[in-house]
């Protein structure tokens, strides 16, 4: 991805909501084993800080890192971060570093469980980024990977070559078999389920959320 690319998305503030949205990533965490009070929790590219925020209301006893390779999305992401503390939405146990998920620079097993939110698309050597995700990961850790990827029909080659000069690498290769392969690698297994989609669950009687909304407008006037 070009660097003028990364610094127009920081300066509009855009939010980095991985495949399937927040919904999806507040899906996923609500399946992870628990962790403990004192356990620590990195995010990779956490860009301008929506899903690190996410990560910190879920876990709001934990120490939640967040991490970017750029200056400008560090930057966005502290301030985002930094104000949703002084509000109180979330606690003082968020931090947000630079750093380069091809060379961690953390101990190892230092984590209890390592968020990559369609990050790993845009690394250079992503079976390095995986490798030191395997190296940081405590023993029984978990590495929530929700990556962007094809499972049936690729796009049209044209499409797809435009999309790569874009984005700076062969979105192609992206398949549902690239990332399991990739992701099977050492000693990572994967568990769980494969989502395609986030649900949206809805009320059975809408009436009634309809009803809802008249009475909060009513309220308001």
């Amino acid at each position: 991805m070009s660097t003028d690319y990364i610094e127009f998305i920081a300066k509009l503030r855009q939010g980095n909501p991985s495949p399937g949205g927040l919904l999806l990533l507040r899906q996923c965490l609500s399946s992870v084993a628990p962790i403990r009070t004192e356990g620590k929790i990195l995010e990779i590219g956490s860009n301008t800080g929506a899903s690190l925020a996410a990560i910190a209301e879920y876990y709001p006893k934990q120490e939640v890192i967040g991490i970017d390779n750029a200056d400008s999305m560090v930057e966005e992401c502290k301030k985002y971060i930094e104000s949703l503390m002084s509000e109180g939405r979330i606690g003082q146990n968020v931090s947000v570093e630079k750093a380069n998920a091809e060379s961690l620079p953390y101990p190892n097993e230092s984590f209890d469980l390592v968020v990559s939110g369609g990050t790993l698309s845009f690394v250079n050597d992503r079976a390095k980024a995986v490798q030191e995700v395997e190296r940081v990961l405590k023993s029984g850790g978990t590495f929530l990977s929700i990556e962007y990827g094809y499972y049936d029909v690729l796009p049209p080659k044209s499409i797809s070559d435009a999309l790569s000069d874009v984005l700076g690498f062969n979105v192609a290769e992206l398949t549902h078999n690239y990332w399991h392969s990739l992701h099977s690698m050492g000693s990572l297994e994967l568990e769980g389920v494969d989502v395609r989609e986030a649900f949206v669950h809805r009320t059975k009687d809408i009436s009634k959320a309809v009803k809802a909304v008249e009475d909060h407008l009513k309220r308001k006037k």
